[in-house]
């Protein structure tokens, strides 16, 4: 989601430095992003125009000289200002479907545009339907939008930013997409689901089984992680809970080695104080593990855990496309950038400076015996690998 951010910044800068946003340095400059092959759950970037009821015809009348002989903004409601979005791209034929909609006329969507016109921050809608996806089954989608000023606005009081607004630039994109990448790191007996907001209401689901209770009948009890995550003013709550397939599969095995993913650390937690004489190997990479794993492993040392994380430093985000992180010591842009020593912050998580290790992946037997006697020693331990995989991206 943060890379989102940064491509919406990257245009508002551009736009900061420009008099306007013309077609075709947009095209460029949103196809240089190569978003289907770096952020491939983000559907585009559009730029959505603060118009004025009086300005409309004047405007459909523009767009047409420009080559959109069908454009029109739609739906046509009264209101004193319309917010059709006027660029859009890779124009693709989906994209295209939004081309000239009104957004304001979705109640969702004005809410987070007036949040971010009032702010000057991002702001993120709670679920929607996208243009792209009218006449399709129910597929939740949300749009992030970042709002832009006139050069001369007073951005020092909301009243300042009310008159300075021209418009939005905006991120759709799936939730199913966006989240595909995480639930493949998830066992299929451990279910994921995620809220806006309450987790107890079914209207504000965005991902997963709403019926995440019954689906779970049968599980031990503490055995549910819950995370919850700030994103353009909104809240989300991840819900991690084992399905009784899960339970099943620790009852058939007596004292052997177990292993969950990593985006489940909490579960380890609840499996590790549950049976105190199982041992847990959780393995995480290294993107998943700075976004929602410390908070884990902090939880695992507070409460003396007999977990053994293997921490993959894959030097890239390996679930969504091999986007550079905190890990691997390159900014979004490909720029040098400090990187994370991940022995050290586990180290700072509380974990004994004895019990972690730092070791080549390749150098299987080296490997395994350290799993095989780290996995013995009752409290925690991490092994951090010290290689990119093999099929990482070379850049």
């Amino acid at each position: 989601m943060a890379t989102y951010e940064l491509v919406l910044l990257g245009v508002k800068g551009y736009y900061d430095g420009s008099d306007s946003i013309e077609r075709e340095e947009f095209q460029a400059y949103v196809q240089a992003l190569r978003l289907p092959e770096t952020r491939p759950a983000l559907q585009g970037v559009a730029y959505v125009l603060n118009l004025p009821a009086d300005e409309l015809d004047a405007h459909v009348e523009q767009m047409r000289n420009k080559g959109f002989l069908s454009y029109n903004v739609h739906p046509q409601v009264a209101q004193s200002h319309h917010t059709p979005i006027t660029h859009i791209e890779p124009q693709s034929s989906d994209n295209l479907k939004a081309l000239g909609f009104d957004v304001s006329t979705i109640t969702t969507a004005r809410e987070a545009l007036d949040r971010a016109r009032d702010t000057g921050k991002l702001a993120l809608t709670s679920r929607l339907r996208l243009q792209q996806d009218v006449g399709r089954d129910a597929v939740t989608g949300l749009v992030m939008y970042l709002p832009l000023y006139r050069k001369d606005a007073d951005l020092g009081s909301v009243e300042g930013r009310q008159r300075g607004i021209v418009g939005w630039v905006s991120a759709p994109f799936r939730m199913n997409d966006l989240l595909q990448g995480m639930a493949r790191q998830l066992y299929s007996d451990i279910d994921l689901v995620v809220y806006d907001g309450d987790p107890q209401s079914a209207e504000s689901l965005l991902y997963g089984d709403a019926n995440l209770a019954a689906a779970a009948q049968g599980a031990a009890p503490g055995l549910r992680a819950t995370q919850q995550i700030a994103l353009g003013g909104r809240t989300w709550t991840l819900v991690m809970q084992p399905l009784p397939a899960f339970e099943q599969r620790f009852k058939d095995r007596d004292d052997v080695l177990l292993a969950a993913m990593g985006v489940a650390l909490g579960l380890d937690k609840g499996r590790s104080a549950a049976d105190k004489d199982k041992r847990v190997l959780a393995v995480i990479g290294d993107s998943t593990f700075l976004h929602m794993g410390m908070q884990g492993l902090l939880d695992i040392v507070y409460n003396k855990g007999n977990v053994t994380v293997l921490l993959l430093d894959n030097r890239a985000v390996g679930m969504t496309g091999g986007q550079d992180n905190p890990g691997n010591g390159r900014d979004i842009h490909g720029d040098p950038a400090p990187r994370v020593d991940f022995a050290k912050l586990v180290e700072a998580l509380g974990v004994k400076p004895e019990r972690i290790h730092v070791v080549d992946p390749y150098q299987l037997p080296v490997l395994f015996k350290t799993i095989r006697d780290e996995v013995k020693v009752p409290e925690v331990s991490v092994i951090i690998t010290d290689q990119p995989p093999s099929t990482s991206p070379t850049r």
